[in-house]
Order: C-alpha cells, then sequence, then structure tokens
C-alpha cells in the first residue's frame, strides 16, 4: 500500500470536504440542466464496462470514472445512484478513497450534470475521514503493532499514519498503559514511524498531566530532531524541580537537537 508521506489521509480528507463545502452548492440551487438524449456509446472500453454489469462498490466507482472521463455523464449516473443507495459503510468508503485517491471523489464533485455526483462525492469523503480516525480502528492497529513481527509492525505503523494526529495521540496514550509496559519498545518505535505527523501532537504533549507522556513526547521529538521542540524541552532539561524522567528526556532530545545539553545560564540567557 502506497502513503503520502508529506499529508495523512485524514489532512487530505479534511482539505477535501472544507473544499467541498464552500465549493458546492444545495441541490435546490444548482441550475437546472436541459433534457438532452444520451448519445450513443460507441466506445469499446464504455461499452465493456457496460456490458460487465458492475456491482460491487469498487467496480462501480471505477466504471463512473471512466465513463465520466470517455464523455458518458448519461449512462454514469444510473451507477452514481446505484453507489448511493448502496449506503455504504464507513469502511468501504475508507477502502474507496485508499484505492481511488480522493482526487477522483473530487473529480466526481465537478459534474454537475450528473445527478447525485457531488452527494456521492460527499458521502464517501466524509464516511472516510470518520472511518480513518475511528477509535476502534486505532486501537486494532495498535494492538496490531504491539503483536505483530517486525514487517507486520511497519505496516500497521504506517497504516496508522493516514490518522495523523488522531494516530499519534492514540499512540502516546497506549505508551502511558500500564497493561502495555512489554509492548512500550513496539509502540515508541511506531511513534517515530509517524513522522511529521507527531510533531504538533509532541509538542502539546509536552504539557500533559502525566510526567511519562511528557517524557515519551520529548524523547520523540528529539529522535525526529525537531528544532521546534527546543525552546519548550530547553528549560526542563536544567530544571531541578521537574520530574526526573522528563528531565532525562528532555536532556536526551537536546543532545540529539544541539548535540549537548545547554548549562543553566545558557537556558536563561536564551
Amino acid at each position: 500500500m502506497k502513503l503520502r508521506r508529506k499529508l495523512s489521509l485524514s489532512t487530505s480528507l479534511a482539505l477535501s470536504l472544507a473544499w467541498l463545502s464552500v465549493a458546492t452548492p444545495p441541490l435546490s440551487a444548482q441550475p437546472a440542466q436541459a433534457a438532452a438524449a444520451p448519445p450513443q456509446i460507441t466506445d469499446p472500453a464504455a461499452l465493456g464496462l457496460l456490458e460487465a454489469n458492475p456491482s460491487t462498490p469498487q467496480q462501480l466507482v471505477q466504471a463512473v470514472d471512466t465513463l465520466l472521463a470517455l464523455g458518458y455523464p448519461t449512462a454514469a449516473a444510473p451507477l452514481v445512484k446505484q453507489l448511493l443507495d448502496a449506503r455504504m459503510d464507513d469502511a468501504t468508503c475508507y477502502a474507496l478513497v485508499q484505492q481511488f485517491g480522493s482526487d477522483t471523489f473530487m473529480r466526481l464533485n465537478r459534474q454537475p450534470s450528473v445527478e447525485g455526483a457531488s452527494q456521492l462525492a460527499m458521502y464517501v469523503l466524509t464516511g472516510a475521514s470518520r472511518y480513518a480516525v475511528d477509535p476502534a480502528r486505532l486501537n486494532d492497529l495498535i494492538d496490531k503493532i504491539a503483536t505483530g513481527d517486525n514487517v507486520a509492525r511497519l505496516a500497521y505503523a504506517e497504516e496508522l499514519r493516514t490518522a495523523g494526529p488522531a494516530g499519534v495521540n492514540a499512540l502516546l496514550a497506549a505508551l502511558v498503559d500500564p497493561n502495555r509496559r512489554d509492548q512500550q519498545t513496539a509502540l515508541y518505535q511506531a511513534l517515530l514511524l509517524q513522522g511529521s505527523n507527531a510533531i504538533g501532537p509532541c509538542l502539546a504533549a509536552l504539557d500533559a498531566p502525566n510526567q511519562q507522556t511528557r517524557a515519551f513526547a520529548a524523547q520523540a521529538l528529539g529522535a525526529l530532531k525537531s528544532r521546534k521542540a527546543v525552546p519548550y524541552l530547553a528549560g526542563p532539561a536544567v530544571d531541578a524541580t521537574v520530574d526526573p524522567q522528563f528531565r532525562a528526556a528532555a536532556q536526551e532530545a537536546m543532545q540529539n537537537l544541539l548535540g549537548a545539553v545547554p548549562s543553566r545560564d545558557e537556558v536563561v540567557g536564551y
């Protein structure tokens, strides 16, 4: 499975949904389309798609996208209705976005002549967005990360990236779960595999009430070489009143980020 490293699926879906909410007028506000005779289908690819009688959501989306690309919106309309009538669950919507990409449904939204196209695009993207951050899904992935072999752990950690910050927060919560102490190594490695997705949640976690959460967040920020963390970790690294576990993690992070732990005077001056 190929995942975009720079933009998590949850972020991509959120941006797509935000755009759709602005760009798509209500159905009642869309201009009425004059009735037109459906064009005769002559393209062998289009004919083949219809003759194959697509029925699964994947087959139907592929057929709709192809028919629209070939210039047969009238032929695509019944398939759009079939997808809407199926009332697909969130997991199916997520699978469709994973397979076809959110751009496919953005294109579908730009088909005012196809009744139901905009509704289908919003339905699929909304369902996929919900599923991407569903707590039950995240917990299931974390369980698999904790118990799988090295290859499986990598795959599940990559899958968790699609949840964006929600996946990182779920990992941070799992890391301090007393029932998962023997799984911490695997979970921490998965946290680092979240890459840039982990920076924001880990910075926020530096203010968490749980000191162990702060320590894991600080350690991760140092390992991820996030220079944004320096102003937040410089103080705890030299403050003798800070929890020892958190202070040690802050010092380790500063060593990774600056090559040395600054002195108290240097931090005060900074």
